[in-house]
């Protein structure tokens, strides 16, 4: 499997950023003077959550020039921020990181030091060690080393990156053994099994992706929509259960959040190849037309709807 296929995944499973406030207002209220530590990193952490790291980076700085002053837990949050603002500042840049790397790497190194428990910065050093190129310090085999690290310390998320990256080392049976022990010890944790049925849909094993998220879904947990979704398109590939495919993409439909992906229209567009597969033109047709309607570029709902004449 690939990078970009666990990258993609694990990008959908961080979920929408919980806030209303304008990207700009944050970015000029951060730079007012007189806020205290605390207020510095509130702010400075919704930054980073919408991918505007670089400007909140100045004010983190100027928090740092008397870290001494800074509580411990102000100080752990502080050195990982500054490495997540600094890591959104250098983007895809490789001069860039080329310079700011070192101090990149020593901000989430001293956060773990200061705080071994805490789970943020082991989880940034993993994904530059995943997905960065080696010529710019990426490395499996230290981003295996940092998630062996974290499971001490938080055994669920440490197991789910170990066998995420032993996947992206190419040792699929590696990581499907983790992705069991994970389940084994988390029976409860819908994570587990989402991301245990997204394993067997990339190996193209739809029966057992099926099971999985079936699963998740009866946790009813935070990925319920997602296991929802997934376990309808199991079907879909399977070819089989599909008046149960219907259902749930009808339930995904009508607990459809507004900006959540996949979008209504991938459902609809889903639910017409199954009645498609029912040979039931009409009932194919309208799904695919109300899919179009939603999104007007919907290219497989189109596709699907010019296949039928």
């Amino acid at each position: 499997m690939t990078n970009c296929y666990w990258l993609v995944m694990m990008v959908g499973m961080l979920g929408a950023v919980a806030t209303d406030i304008q990207p700009g207002v944050l970015a000029k209220e951060i730079k007012k003077e007189g806020h205290s530590p605390s207020k510095v990193l509130e702010l400075a952490s919704e930054l980073v959550e919408l991918e505007r790291g670089a400007d909140a980076l100045a004010s983190l700085e100027a928090l740092f020039e008397n870290e001494d002053a800074l509580k411990q837990e102000e100080k752990v949050k502080g050195h990982y921020l500054l490495a997540a603002a600094m890591r959104q500042k250098m983007g895809q840049n490789p001069l860039a990181w080329m310079m700011g790397r070192g101090s990149y790497i020593d901000h989430l190194t001293r956060a773990i030091e200061l705080d071994a428990t805490y789970t943020p910065p082991y989880e940034e050093l993993i994904g530059f060690y995943s997905n960065a190129p080696s010529i710019a310090g990426g490395s499996h085999d230290k981003a295996f080393e940092t998630a062996v690290r974290l499971t001490h310390h938080d055994p669920l998320n440490g197991l789910l990156h170990q066998a995420r990256i032993w996947s992206m080392k190419g040792k699929d049976d590696k990581a499907l053994e983790t992705f069991k022990e994970a389940a084994a010890r988390f029976p409860n944790e819908d994570r587990v099994f989402y991301q245990l049925g997204m394993f067997a849909i990339a190996e193209q094993n739809y029966s057992d992706a099926k099971t999985y998220f079936d699963q998740g879904l009866a946790l009813s947990g935070d990925l319920a929509q997602s296991c929802r979704y997934q376990a309808g398109k199991s079907r879909v590939l399977l070819k089989e259960d599909l008046d149960a495919g219907i259902e749930l993409f009808e339930a995904y439909i009508q607990h459809f959040e507004q900006g959540s992906s996949p979008t209504r229209s991938d459902a609809l567009w889903r639910m017409g190849l199954i009645y498609r597969l029912k040979d039931q033109p009409e009932k194919a047709r309208d799904c695919f037309q109300r899919a179009i309607q939603l999104q007007s570029d919907h290219k497989l709902a189109k596709e699907a709807l010019d296949e039928m004449g």
